[in-house]
């Protein structure tokens, strides 16, 4: 690992004694990497963070405007109805859609036809029908609809051509969803998303792709044992996960390059730093930390909760106060657990609502580090 920036350039004097800790927010959620490998931007633990100002730390819930897929809307049964009939009926790409009470069979009408069934392409009616497989929901996305069994999912691409001239590829790998449920799969763009025991996974070129991988080694709250709705927001390209309670749990914001993972299942707020490990053979000692902030509410009491990690043990510190009088700056402060150690983390347990952290820096008094680098 490289040696953690400085701020000298920041602040503007020749001054190696304050490293940064973390100014990349919101962070995403990693926990399959040691808190030692972590970059900024990356947290070990954390939840409560809000997410719809890009380049600050501050407490909130997600953010609203997300909703369940709207195509998930019901039709009217048509008349016409096969003689071993479907459950619910849907109206995508422009045709009805339905699955047979025996799940085996994914009934679709020709192109237009709304209030009376007519089998598209000589009484065609399903896609692997004799073979066992058993469909527990499916999705439309883009131009293509998704059929979930327990084990896969199969992609019917060209769901829209109105002479239904379909093509049906099952995916490489092995995800699916087995639960007979709506909503545990969402579009987003014209991307597919959806939710299993293993995971939030999108459909990729042949295969599922895993968005949750960074949480591998501790999937909760993002697999459908805690979150069983996923909801979308376009706006703010956010894929949100709720319970059966309709509580909010997670957030995965997707730009299509890295996935951004923030839990909000558990109550109140939290941000752990990476860990910082002494270089050059000799213990490290960090006596002060500093706030860079913004507030929209100056003149007002403003609280900071924090622990520090020292070697292997986390220690309480102090809650800060104090009174910003004007709507940016620096808040420095002295630690009490200034002990010499050979790993170094922070964590804000409790934060102030108006107030935003833009970057968190620590002093070192004695020896260097070694930690992430931008």
């Amino acid at each position: 690992m490289a040696k953690t920036n400085t701020v000298a350039d920041e602040r503007g004097v020749p001054d190696s004694g304050w490293i940064i800790v973390a100014r990349d927010f919101p962070a995403s959620l990693n926990t399959l990497v040691a808190p030692e490998s972590l970059r900024d931007g990356e947290t070990p633990e954390a939840w409560g963070m809000g997410i719809d100002r890009p380049g600050y730390l501050y407490a909130d819930t997600v953010p609203t405007g997300h909703i369940v897929n709207p195509f998930y809307t019901t039709v009217t049964e048509p008349t016409g109805v096969p003689g071993y009939p479907g459950g619910s009926w849907y109206w995508w790409h422009d045709r009805l859609w339905s699955i047979s009470f025996d799940r085996k069979v994914v009934y679709y009408g020709a192109n237009g036809y709304k209030d009376h069934y007519i089998p598209q392409m000589r009484n065609l009616v399903g896609y692997y029908g004799s073979t066992g497989k058993s469909y527990a929901t499916m999705c439309p996305f883009g131009q293509s609809m998704a059929l979930f069994c327990g084990a896969s999912v199969d992609i019917v691409t060209n769901a829209d051509d109105p002479a239904g001239r379909f093509k049906t590829t099952e995916l490489i790998n092995t995800q699916g969803v087995s639960t007979q449920k709506k909503n545990q799969a969402v579009y987003l763009g014209n991307k597919l998303f959806y939710i299993n025991v293993n995971g939030v996974w999108t459909i990729g070129q042949y295969q599922a792709e895993d968005i949750t991988g960074a949480v591998r080694n501790d999937l909760a709250p993002f697999t459908v044992d805690t979150s069983t709705v996923l909801h979308a927001d376009e706006r703010r390209g956010l894929i949100v996960g709720e319970n059966r309670s309709s509580e909010v749990q997670f957030a995965i914001q997707y730009s299509g390059e890295k996935p951004l993972l923030f839990d909000y299942s558990q109550t109140g707020f939290r941000f752990t730093t990476p860990v910082f490990m002494a270089s050059g053979g000799n213990p490290l000692v960090i006596d002060k930390i500093a706030i860079l902030y913004e507030t929209t509410d100056i003149n007002s009491k403003k609280d900071i909760s924090f622990d520090v990690k020292i070697d292997e043990t986390w220690k309480s510190e102090q809650a800060r106060k104090f009174v910003p009088n004007e709507s940016k700056g620096r808040y420095e402060f002295h630690i009490n657990n200034a002990l010499a150690c050979r790993k170094w983390a922070m964590r804000i347990t409790g934060l102030s609502s108006s107030f935003y952290i833009t970057s968190i820096q620590a002093k070192l008094k004695q020896g260097g580090v070694i930690g992430y680098s931008n």
